[in-house]
């Protein structure tokens, strides 16, 4: 379980990434690759609620391409999870994504995000006041690496309001974390979450 959540199914497409979902997640269905669909064969009853997602961000991110709606990719950040929230009637969607989805180009990319969203009856929620495209951007994740990102939370259009919009983030930390501060102690980590390796 996730909280009070059982999650359905995880798409990870790093190797390492995708062993740790399994292991955390024992009765998750894990796919390491979004467009062999494989992801329509998760079981959805109960009724699949929340999907939670960073998608991919090479066509905008800085350190990418930034080719924006003209990358090869595209797809995969503004329109694979309106196809997924489509095929189960997933009611609420939660993500983060490279602050850059909204400021490249003048905020196309997040505008055909939208777009497609909108398509499958989805409403982005909050939209906030002086924010870029109207959306959360925030640099302190609590971890030792500063990344620049954006919250993002859709709702369908018929329950919007109802129970959202999410709240405002909290405030980051005085003083920035470190990997010593979010570890958990090795003897509270059940064995089977313990992964070859090295680091």
């Amino acid at each position: 379980s996730f909280g009070d959540l059982a999650v359905t199914g995880i798409c990870e497409l790093d190797e390492v990434d995708a062993r740790m979902a399994a292991a955390t997640f024992e009765h998750a269905s894990v796919t390491r690759d979004f467009f062999t669909r494989e992801w329509r064969l998760w079981a959805s009853s109960p009724e699949v609620l929340f999907l939670m997602a960073c998608t991919p961000c090479n066509p905008v991110a800085d350190s990418g391409r930034g080719e924006g709606l003209d990358s090869p990719d595209v797809y995969i950040t503004v329109a694979a999870m309106p196809e997924v929230i489509q095929h189960f009637g997933i009611p609420f969607f939660v993500g983060e994504q490279h602050h850059q989805l909204a400021k490249l180009d003048d905020g196309r990319v997040l505008v055909a995000y939208d777009e497609h969203m909108r398509r499958v009856g989805m409403e982005r929620t909050p939209l906030l006041p002086d924010s870029p495209m109207g959306v959360e951007e925030f640099k302190d994740l609590g971890h030792p690496e500063l990344r620049r990102r954006l919250a993002l939370h859709f709702e369908r259009h018929d329950m919007a309001s109802m129970i959202g919009p999410c709240p405002a983030l909290s405030p980051p930390p005085q003083r920035p974390l470190t990997l010593f501060d979010i570890m958990d102690p090795f003897d509270s980590v059940p064995e089977h979450l313990f992964l070859p390796g090295s680091l």
